[in-house]
């Protein structure tokens, strides 16, 4: 159960070169609108938090908000930083952490740049949304803001209405709830961004491909690979003199395609699981951590089939 302060968040970048001394009041007007006809069909979103596992459906709306940011956004973009980027996002503000986080389900906040460029962060609460679940919002918000009556997808494919269909297929349960905030200490914590050329990735993934056959792997695995092979050699420089220790890695799971039957990519709600890979000590090659990374999830497909049947 997830405490009520975890907000997911997507941050969308537009750039705009045409653009009246209004453009930001009629952008934001419009965006306004086309939000309130998408919650009509994401209504949960629309709701308030009672109680630790209790949407109230009451239609109060989004807390939305606009921001200026004094700066052109090809230079913002050119090299953002973690930290400018927080404050494009509606959880950092200091008044929406007063009268709206814990309660309200979903931020929204506008950022507009000197030279029309606009940066759109939605942000709803993890108890009732994954990361799919916000993918289908805003594809579905952006189709709305299109004024397309059929909700085209943007690839030539048309959306589908959202499902709240959770409840039904998995009946609540009484579980312990966990405290309202959680406090992770910030002082030994840092960010940092890193950017993968497509062309080296393509590289690595033919290079793995040589080793194991019939097997390329997905952007995801690759990217975690590389990540994870920095960390373990990181973690065996920091102690000279000291063996390789085995490593556990978490990965994210959606449920949707897993389960019996399938459900669709709209289902709402947090169709996940953390599925834990252990990785051996002599397991520090890419090919071998993509791999362990595929029968892993593999195996967790295998012995969890029976239990996702719905």
């Amino acid at each position: 159960m997830f405490p009520p302060t975890l907000y997911g968040t997507l941050l969308f970048f537009y750039a705009n070169h045409w653009h009246g001394a209004d453009f930001a009041s009629k952008a934001s007007k419009r965006l306004q609108e086309s939000l309130s006809k998408t919650l009509v069909l994401f209504y949960p979103l629309a709701g308030r938090l009672k109680g630790p596992a209790f949407v109230e459906c009451n239609d109060e709306g989004a807390h939305f908000l606009e921001a200026r940011v004094n700066c052109q956004l090809a230079d913002f973009l050119q090299q953002p930083e973690p930290k400018l980027l927080n404050h494009l996002i509606p959880e950092t503000d200091s008044e929406t952490a007063q009268v709206a986080l814990g309660s309200v389900i979903l931020l929204v906040q506008i950022n507009f740049f000197n030279c029309g460029g606009i940066a759109i962060a939605v942000s709803p609460s993890h108890k009732i949304a994954d990361v799919t679940s916000l993918y289908t919002f805003a594809r579905t918000w952006a189709a709305i803001n299109r004024d397309e009556d059929q909700y085209d997808d943007g690839v030539g494919g048309q959306l589908a209405l959202p499902e709240f269909n959770g409840g039904n297929l998995l009946p609540s349960r009484d579980l312990p709830a966990i405290p309202k905030t959680l406090e992770t200490p910030s002082e030994n914590l840092t960010t940092r961004r890193f950017v993968f050329d497509v062309s080296k990735m393509a590289r690595l993934k033919a290079k793995i491909e040589g080793v194991v056959q019939n097997f390329i792997p997905t952007n995801v695995q690759l990217v975690l690979a590389i990540i994870l092979k920095c960390a373990i050699a990181a973690s065996h420089n920091s102690k000279p003199g000291t063996p390789i220790r085995p490593t556990v890695l978490f990965q994210m799971v959606n449920l949707r395609r897993r389960m019996l039957p399938e459900l669709t990519q709209n289902a709402m709600g947090n169709w996940f699981w953390p599925l834990p890979v252990l990785f051996n000590e002599d397991e520090t090659q890419l090919h071998e951590l993509v791999s362990t990374m595929r029968k892993g999830l593999t195996d967790f497909v295998m012995r969890r089939q029976t239990d996702l049947k719905v």
